[in-house]
């Protein structure tokens, strides 16, 4: 088994502090994090650094996409102060620099390889480049994971001793058949994808396999008792806040939200996550997890109105 331990700081922990920061690290290390999973993408100038969306908005007071940006002017940016004020001053992080915290805390490492289409050898070459000085450390301690085939095919040809991840977004009928084919060590999969059946299929492979992202302790508890070997658990996407709400309205944990359709975008009734409880949270703020990490869509339709209620 190449992951020991059950659980895996997803982005470090990404609850408690912003995402693939440095204080995110310090506090997986003051929890007794032993796995850490972070992503790598190459910037305009072949540099590489960990972030995790393509597009610089979310978690930075940048905007637009990183790959079109220069090292010089990421590392401008503040990737902290979108979390909590107390995190203001946070910066983007290159690979090697991560790396050093990495072996500083003693962690073992998930790295995520952010596709990028045309650029799969660059970033592939530069990887292998900066990883090998640590390849003694990380004997043991290290798994190269992403959506892209072609990417881990290319990075197994340069370091063939590195187990190897594929993340897909479904569970394959023959997860033996297709891991062997692809050449991995590791299928992974959005918890959002595994049911009851898939769980199955799953547990009578020999395949090792991985579900993300877990935050529930229940649901954790379930998948490892069926053979799930590892976990990644925290986001710093999946999260929402209900603010604003009215004086006196009592809203218990785990009630279901929905779209209330005033806004005039949405229609009314579409479930969208669950509220849950958080000690740290003001008062007149209820934090939400959300049924799905809106950060990893690719692709969505988009119907009218007219549509919608024509199939209804």
């Amino acid at each position: 088994m190449i992951v020991k331990n059950k659980i895996i700081g997803h982005r470090g922990a990404s609850m408690f502090a912003p995402e693939n920061s440095t204080s995110s690290l310090d506090v997986a290390s003051s929890m007794g994090l032993e796995w850490i999973e972070t992503d790598v993408q190459i910037t305009l100038d072949n540099e590489l650094v960990i972030f995790h969306d393509e597009k610089l908005d979310r978690t930075s007071n940048g905007e637009g996409f990183l790959a079109l940006k220069k090292l010089s002017e990421l590392k401008k940016l503040d990737i902290g102060n979108w979390f909590s004020k107390e995190f203001t001053g946070e910066k983007i992080l290159t690979l090697v620099e991560f790396l050093d915290l990495i072996k500083k805390y003693e962690f073992c490492l998930q790295l995520e390889i952010k596709h990028m289409h045309g650029k799969e050898a660059e970033i592939v070459d530069e990887i292998v480049n900066q990883i090998q000085p640590y390849l003694d450390y990380f004997e043991g301690k290290l798994f190269v994971s992403g959506f892209s085939e072609k990417c881990l095919r290319l990075f197994s040809k340069k370091l063939p001793q590195i187990p190897l991840a594929l993340a897909l977004s479904f569970v394959p009928k023959n997860p033996d058949l297709l891991s062997s084919e692809v050449g991995v060590d590791i299928l992974h999969f959005g918890d959002e994808f595994v049911d009851d059946a898939s769980l199955k299929r799953l547990k009578n492979s020999k395949t090792e396999f991985a579900v993300a992202t877990v935050n529930d302790k229940k649901r954790a508890e379930y998948l490892l008792s069926n053979g799930v070997q590892s976990i990644l658990s925290g986001s710093g996407s999946s999260f929402g806040e209900i603010q604003y709400i009215k004086e006196n309205y009592e809203l218990e944990n785990d009630s279901e939200i929905f779209t209330s359709g005033s806004g005039g975008i949405f229609r009314s009734g579409i479930p969208i996550g669950k509220t849950i409880a958080d000690e740290n949270i003001d008062f007149d703020t209820i934090k939400v997890k959300f049924h799905s990490d809106f950060s990893q869509l690719r692709l969505v339709k988009i119907v009218s109105f007219e549509e919608v209620k024509q199939n209804d």
